[in-house]
């Protein structure tokens, strides 16, 4: 965007982008321009008469935009949150960069100071001694929501003296951040301090326990050697709706039956309290228990206390009982060791989980002993075949690259960036050759037996075989969109496509097919093929693709690939709604079926 001394020439400008503009797309040029001015003001030191020129450009054009003037103050709030930065670590920058966005326009300022929730969030520690005036700004314009104050350990006493009782009647979520050093011995003390004149009903619903700093090298060894105990009076252990902790250990008798969410984070976990917690909260939603890089370097400090094994805590539950968690709807588990996840899988049941993150993967150090991958995907299945997971699955991407196997699934017709995928498997694959791979592609894909796929993407270095491609074909009547990479992959289900749904049926496999797309190192080897197999379908009575997308790599000639193009546009013509060809100048690798939006080079070419 141009700039000008008057301004003027901004305003005219802005106005003119903003008239052929959806409403969507105008806010993310607003956002944009906000972010840019904001750089620009910090990046002098607070004031710059360009910057102050852009900032009335921007307030005239939010002016003079009707989608922008029409915009729901709800949906004003929701693209504040969108700019303004809640790094716990740095709450004053996020909360000067909110104070600036009220400076935008009128309505913005009238939005922004009177919805309480923007600014519940109050930061308490160092950086905060000389702020304490916009601490208070904060604490009066979120008088109307509940508080969540963030308080660096050291500075708990002074954040105590600081906030009345009115707020402290507020608070509805602490965030403690602590550093290596600092006991927790006194955490029930300040607990009560901080909750002695809330009803008990009310008493912190939520406490988070995080540490800075923690990713310095020189803070592994106090982490491995004696991670700090949390000790919670029963009184609000029992009343907790949420607990994250990083890096510290938790009783494994804690009573947290009120519990709604449990996150844990440690480069050293307790195997056996994190399952005891999660044996004893019936009313858990929320799961996730990760093990931090840190691990990594355990064994590099002699006489470091190794913990509980894997088992612990589940080897001695009589066989065949399980234990369901029917309000479970969020579970991730991440590089724990393959056998606490198993273990977890085969001991727990998930009736109603929505939303599943597994990560087998394990540390470099840290090996489990008669695992392989085709165990961690039998473990899986077996926790599909408890819920309703697999029938909700519409799109389905399976991806091997040389370390590791990855399933990702989603509850839309096409995978959509922008919303949260349905599942994620991760498992190692750097053991799998090409005698075991066609195996593990065929375990991965057995959970989603019954799924009606509408999606499906398959890369793997690995040859799938003709008998797996025509067993997805016809297992997936419903497909719409597929996706292959790899030529002698792709290769194999172009022969798939051929065959029926039934052996001597006259109705070929997937004949509402309307996307094929395919990554190849070659396209110029499947040309003919490709071609033979559109003309065949259409004289069978399938559907007329929509669409035909290949990406390949590039060609240094840049007349063979015209023509090429050309040739394609040609014989295609009628019988493919739309053709693409994009070619890639890098490795073809997983990170090409994700692409969801393939655009031609040559669209333009006549």
């Amino acid at each position: 965007m141009s700039t000008s001394n008057t301004g003027k020439d901004d305003s005219g400008e802005l106005r003119t982008i903003m008239e052929g503009l959806s409403r969507k797309e105008t806010h993310a040029g607003i956002i944009s321009c906000i972010e840019d001015v904001m750089r620009e003001i910090e990046s002098v030191g607070g004031h710059s008469d360009d910057a102050h020129q852009r900032t009335v450009a921007l307030r005239d054009a939010l002016n003079a935009s009707a989608p922008v003037r029409r915009l729901p103050g709800e949906l004003l709030v929701k693209i504040i949150l969108d700019v303004k930065d809640d790094a716990r670590d740095d709450i004053i920058k996020s909360i000067s960069q909110l104070i600036k966005m009220t400076h935008v326009c009128h309505r913005w300022r009238v939005v922004a100071t009177t919805s309480p929730t923007l600014w519940s969030t109050i930061y308490y520690g160092q950086h905060a001694l000389g702020k304490l005036d916009m601490i208070r700004m904060c604490l009066h314009r979120s008088q109307l929501a509940p508080l969540e104050p963030r308080v660096e350990w050291q500075y708990i006493d002074d954040a105590l003296r600081f906030l009345d009782a009115a707020d402290k009647h507020r608070i509805a979520g602490l965030c403690i951040l602590t550093e290596p050093g600092h006991e927790l011995q006194n955490l029930p003390r300040c607990l009560d301090a901080m909750t002695n004149v809330v009803r008990l009903e009310q008493r912190m619903p939520s406490l988070e326990l995080n540490y800075l700093d923690r990713y310095r090298l020189e803070l592994i060894e106090f982490f491995v050697k004696r991670p700090p105990q949390l000790h919670l009076p029963a009184a609000h252990a029992a009343r907790l709706r949420k607990l994250s902790v990083e890096h510290a250990s938790v009783p494994a008798n804690i009573s947290l039956s009120s519990l709604r969410c449990l996150e844990m984070t440690s480069n050293h976990p307790n195997h056996t309290a994190w399952l005891s917690m999660v044996k004893h909260c019936p009313t858990l939603e929320v799961v996730r228990l990760t093990r931090t890089y840190l691990a990594t370097w355990i064994y590099a400090f002699p006489g470091v206390h190794q913990g509980s094994s894997v088992t612990t805590g589940v080897g001695h539950w009589p066989g065949g009982v399980h234990i369901s968690m029917p309000g479970l709807h969020t579970l991730a588990l991440t590089q724990l060791g393959p056998d606490f996840i198993i273990a977890i899988l085969n001991r727990f049941r998930f009736p109603r989980v929505a939303q599943v993150f597994l990560d087998f993967r394990e540390h470099s150090a840290i090996r489990a002993e008669g695992s392989s991958p085709l165990s961690y995907l039998r473990a899986f299945g077996g926790m599909c075949t408890h819920n309703t997971l697999a029938l909700s699955t519409l799109s389905l991407e399976v991806v091997m690259d040389d370390e590791d196997l990855y399933i990702t699934t989603w509850s839309s017709r096409i995978p959509d960036p922008r919303r949260e995928s349905q599942i994620e498997v991760i498992v190692p694959s750097r053991t799998v050759d090409a005698d075991s791979g066609p195996r593990l592609m065929l375990e991965s894909l057995k959970p989603f037996s019954s799924s009606p796929l509408t999606f499906l993407c398959i890369s793997t270095w690995i040859p799938i075989g003709d008998a797996l491609c025509l067993k997805l074909l016809r297992q997936y009547p419903l497909l719409e969109e597929l996706r292959v990479a790899r030529s002698a992959n792709a290769f194999r289900m172009l022969n798939a496509l051929y065959e029926p749904v039934t052996p001597g049926a006259g109705t070929l496999v997937c004949g509402g097919l309307k996307v094929l797309a395919l990554y190849l190192d070659s396209v110029t080897d499947l040309t003919t093929h490709l071609m033979d197999m559109v003309s065949y379908r259409l004289s069978c009575g399938a559907r007329q693709l929509e669409g035909l997308h290949l990406t390949t790599k590039a060609s240094r000639r840049y007349s063979l690939r015209r023509d090429l193009y050309a040739r394609l546009s040609e014989h295609l013509s009628g019988l493919v709604g739309e053709v693409q060809v994009t070619y890639d100048e890098g490795k073809l690798d997983h990170r090409a079926s994700r692409t969801l939006r393939i655009h031609s080079e040559f669209d333009s070419i006549d």
